[in-house]
C-alpha cells in the first residue's frame, strides 16, 4: 500500500517536472445576460489581476472566483493595448461535483480560450513537482474513501460509476491516445486507488492484517486461530462479490449498451 502511494507521488512529480499544459486567462465566449457581461468583459480579453492578485493562469482566475464568495471583485483586463478595472459580482449556482454532490459555485459567464496560442507548458521544480505531487496525492486518496462512503450508502444508484478490468483498460487506450502524460496520470490515479482501498479493516487485505495486529497490541494477545479463519473466509466472500460485480458491470456497460 505504501509503495502504491509513493509510486503515485513519484509519477505526477515527474508529470510537474516535465510539464503540464495550463491555460492562459484568455477570455472565449461571454454568455449573455452574466455578471462578465453586465460589467462590459468581452472576447478575448485577458484578465491580468482580480482584486490586485496577479492572475498567471485560467486556474488562478477560477480559483480567485471560488474565493469571492459573491462578494464583488475588481478586474484588472487588457484588452489590446489597453487596460481597464472593470467590478464583477460572481453569481451563485447550485452544481453537481465529480462525486455526484451537489455544491454551490460561484461564476462569472465566462469560458476560456481555446486557442492554440492560449495553451502554455509550465515546468515546476523538483521541490515544487514533490509538493504539488503529494497534495495531489493527499487530494485523490480522500476523493476515493469519500466515493468509496457514497457507493456504499447508495450502491444501486452509484453502480454506473464502478469499473474493473474491462473498464480500466479501456480508459487505459483513450488516456493513452490523448498523450502518454494523461496515460501516466491515470496509472498514479489507479496507483492512489489501489494503496487506499488495501488499506481498508477488511481481512485478506493490508488493512486487514494491521487491524488484526492492533487487536493483539490492545489484548496482549493475538485472536484465535479459529476467529482470524472465519474473518479472512468473510474478507475473501466480500473481495469476490465485489470482483464479480464490477465484471458484471463492466460487460453490460460495454457490451450489452
Amino acid at each position: 500500500s505504501l509503495f502504491n502511494l509513493l509510486f503515485a507521488v513519484l509519477v505526477i512529480a515527474c508529470i510537474y517536472m516535465y510539464g503540464v499544459p495550463m491555460l492562459l486567462p484568455k477570455v472565449g465566449d461571454v454568455m449573455p445576460d452574466s455578471p462578465a457581461g453586465y460589467a462590459g468583459i468581452r472576447k478575448d480579453d485577458i484578465i491580468e489581476e482580480i482584486n490586485g492578485r496577479k492572475i498567471e493562469f485560467w486556474d488562478d482566475l477560477t480559483r480567485e472566483i471560488k474565493k469571492s464568495n459573491g462578494q464583488t471583485a475588481f478586474f484588472y483586463l487588457k484588452r489590446g493595448d489597453d487596460r481597464m478595472v472593470v467590478s464583477v459580482t460572481p453569481q451563485a449556482t447550485v452544481v453537481t461535483n465529480i462525486i455526484g454532490r451537489e455544491e454551490t459555485v460561484y461564476r462569472i459567464g465566462i469560458s476560456a480560450s481555446m486557442d492554440p496560442e492560449s495553451f502554455v507548458t509550465k515546468r515546476y521544480n523538483p521541490f515544487s513537482a514533490l509538493w504539488l505531487s503529494l497534495y495531489d496525492t493527499g487530494k485523490m486518496a480522500q476523493l476515493t474513501l469519500y466515493g468509496l462512503g457514497i457507493f456504499v450508502s447508495s450502491p444501486v444508484e452509484r453502480k454506473d460509476d464502478v469499473g474493473g478490468p474491462i473498464m480500466i483498460g479501456k480508459l487505459a487506450g483513450d488516456f493513452a491516445q490523448v498523450s502518454w502524460v494523461s496515460f501516466f496520470h491515470l496509472m498514479a490515479i489507479i496507483s492512489i486507488s489501489l494503496g487506499v482501498l488495501n488499506l481498508l479493516p477488511i481481512p485478506a487485505l493490508d488493512g486487514g492484517h494491521i487491524f488484526f495486529l492492533c487487536i493483539e497490541a490492545i489484548k496482549g494477545s493475538p485472536l484465535s486461530m479459529k476467529a482470524m479463519e472465519i474473518a479472512q473466509q468473510i474478507g475473501i466472500s466480500l473481495l469476490i462479490l465485489l470482483m464479480v460485480f464490477v465484471f458484471y458491470n463492466d460487460i453490460l456497460r460495454f457490451f450489452y449498451r
